[in-house]
């Protein structure tokens, strides 16, 4: 599964197309601002970067795609902007992004160029990126395969994208409303998510150093040493 860090500062139409590519089968992570976009690069290394240009904070989107194309060479980048004048897009396209794609462009459009992009690309970022999540414990998030000691038990459906989303926010809460828009694409009721969560921590119950934990409002960890 492709993981994008998308970072745009308007958060209504962020949110709105974070769910679109999630229920595209993308794993997407929202950001709004470039410090917090720098920090999560080095932390998640996604497989690409999405990126509007009018950023809150200091720097923009330009600054972004400037340091991570300094530090990582050819690394996947879009821009996903209202600006699409030929000045802009030139000095988008001088600095290395892969594509610089207006935000009026048609959605399904924009689905195939991210597509095509992603596949080009995603061998370059890691064909097989893998959570080494205890000592004795690894998730493959892309063949779905978790392996603990010499056993491996493959996931699927939900409750492989499930143990990607806490992957992903590894020894961090994560909110009820973010899992489930990660797994169905809308919120739904907590009871179905507990499900899913009772699953997965049978599947991890082997490895005493993981376990999933939980409080108040919803909200789950999947907790390591």
């Amino acid at each position: 599964m492709i993981r994008i860090l998308y970072v745009e500062d308007d958060l209504d139409f962020g949110c709105m197309t974070k769910v679109f590519l999630d229920q595209a089968g993308f794993l997407v992570e929202l950001t709004t601002n470039v410090e917090e976009a720098w920090k999560l690069f080095h932390t998640r290394r996604p497989d690409l970067l999405l990126v509007d240009l009018d950023l809150e904070g200091s720097k923009n989107g330009i600054d972004l795609i400037r340091q991570i194309i300094t530090e990582v060479k050819q690394y996947p980048v879009i821009v996903y902007s209202s600006h699409t004048d030929p000045a802009t897009v030139i000095t988008t396209i001088e600095l290395g992004v892969m594509d610089h794609i207006g935000k009026d462009t048609d959605r399904e459009v924009f689905l195939a160029k991210l597509r095509n992009i992603a596949k080009r690309n995603y061998s370059q970022t890691g064909e097989n990126p893998r959570y080494k999540l205890s000592a004795i414990t690894t998730y493959n998030q892309r063949n779905g395969v978790l392996t603990i000691g010499n056993k491996r038990h493959k996931l699927k459906g939900k409750d492989m994208r499930l143990l990607q989303l806490l992957c992903l926010h590894f020894n961090e809460w994560v909110s009820p409303k973010e899992l489930s828009f990660g797994l169905w694409g809308m919120e739904k009721n907590i009871g179905e998510l507990k499900r899913y969560i009772g699953h997965l921590r049978q599947e991890l119950s082997e490895d005493p150093a993981l376990s999933i934990e939980n409080k108040h409002g919803g909200y789950y960890k999947l907790q390591g040493e």
